[in-house]
């Protein structure tokens, strides 16, 4: 980062070169990562609801400046919890001095939330390049946002001294909701039901999986409505429930996934409505390295 470079490439030290993809060698990007303010947004096109990218603003000489937008890395999820809040702070002028987006389709908002994002670099024109969204910072205020041209590398970043005090355990609870409504209409079934289900077999299903990356499938209005696939767990988790950030190389961003290690994690995943779970091969502490196979048969 330092030298200005793009990254590095990593290899086993007896692999010979060979044309195509090997995971013998690794192109480890040296993007950068800072957080910037919310300072507007542009209505969505085509099949994707909400809001299309966020407007950033980013600070210069004590002033808020408009630093690009960023349209790819939010979950469905993501863009229907932040959509709503926006709406409610839509202002008239932008919040930001300098010059200002001179196509038109932009929304502005007063600049309250704050996101954090990677990106390449900085552009001559001062805007962010392949910004990519990695998760909202409602604990930091705007004040912290980026100075406009910076941005520190993910390994660069300086964190917080783990504390040596002892750490008294989180109470665990979940707060179940709509226990009474018909998740299988035919059956008469509940998602009450479902839960139960659920901790029923817990004993049985948790060592599958211990330390694994779950994907959930959500059918928010039961087995007859719609359902959406969810890798991300959304920011208002509990802080007993064990997340795990991994790099996708597919979205080009970090994804944190649930990992249920205990019976009140699985609940608290089923209780979003999940019916089945899809679970890696792998596990965290070994991601390249799966030590299961599954095989999905589906006659016709």
């Amino acid at each position: 980062m330092r030298l200005g470079l793009e990254g590095i490439v990593a290899k086993k030290a007896d692999s010979p070169y060979r044309a195509g993809r090997s995971p013998n060698w690794l192109k480890i990007r040296a993007d950068r990562v800072d957080d910037f303010v919310v300072v507007g947004f542009t209505r969505p096109k085509g099949s994707r609801s909400e809001f299309g990218a966020l407007d950033l603003g980013a600070w210069q000489d004590g002033k808020l400046v408009y630093a690009g937008r960023v349209g790819s890395g939010f979950t469905a999820a993501e863009l229907k919890d932040v959509s709503a809040a926006l709406e409610r702070s839509v202002r008239a002028a932008p919040a930001f001095s300098g010059p200002v987006p001179k196509e038109a389709g932009h929304t502005w908002v007063e600049p309250t939330l704050l996101v954090e994002v990677r990106f390449k670099e900085w552009t001559d024109e001062g805007l962010l390049r392949q910004p990519v969204f990695v998760r909202f910072r409602d604990d930091k205020p705007i004040a912290d946002a980026a100075k406009k041209g910076a941005g520190s590398g993910e390994r660069d970043r300086a964190e917080p001294p783990e504390s040596t005090a002892p750490r008294s355990p989180l109470p665990k609870e979940v707060k179940f909701s709509n226990l009474d409504k018909v998740f299988w209409p035919e059956e008469g079934y509940t998602k009450g039901d479902l839960i139960d289900y659920y901790r029923a077999i817990s004993p049985w299903l948790l060592p599958y999986l211990k330390d694994r990356p779950v994907v959930l499938t959500r059918y928010p209005d039961g087995i007859a409505g719609k359902s959406f696939f969810q890798k991300d767990a959304p920011g208002f988790v509990p802080d007993w429930i064990r997340t795990e950030r991994i790099w996708s190389e597919d979205t080009q961003r970090y994804i944190d996934y649930f990992i249920a290690e205990d019976v009140e994690s699985l609940l608290y995943i089923i209780n979003m409505g999940t019916i089945p779970l899809h679970i890696w091969g792998s596990r965290i502490t070994t991601l390249e390295q799966p030590d299961w196979c599954i095989l999905d048969l589906d006659p016709k």
